[in-house]
């Protein structure tokens, strides 16, 4: 399976790993390309150039990114995820109990409703 993943950080690279090793294509970005380039040379998968282009080439889509740039994240990759499954790993460090009473997932599928 062709998997992209956005995040270079150590969750992305955690999983990009075992994808890697389970026999997956693994395509990384991110928001700098040279950690994107170091964590698929370490793990010996694909760097791409843009968020669209790993998600262009993707059957599958893993969001590694803080929270607080999944706004931004889903609105840059909208049409390019539309059709395709997004696994979204991040969490709100510290919720606000005031705040959204959705879940980011659910905030998320708001933000991607072709995925």
């Amino acid at each position: 399976m062709d998997i992209a993943i956005i995040g270079a950080g150590n969750v992305g690279k955690a999983l990009g790993g075992s994808l890697v090793r389970a026999g997956h294509n693994v395509t990384f970005a991110a928001t700098n390309p040279d950690h994107a380039a170091a964590a698929a040379n370490d793990l010996r998968a694909r760097a791409a150039a843009s968020n669209n282009e790993a998600v262009n080439a993707a059957d599958l889509v893993i969001l590694a990114i803080p929270a607080t740039a999944l706004e931004d994240v889903a609105r840059e990759i909208g049409e390019s995820a539309a059709g395709k499954v997004v696994v979204d790993v991040s969490n709100r460090p510290t919720p606000d109990p005031a705040g959204a009473s959705t879940s980011i997932a659910e905030e998320l599928q708001a933000q991607l409703p072709g995925s």
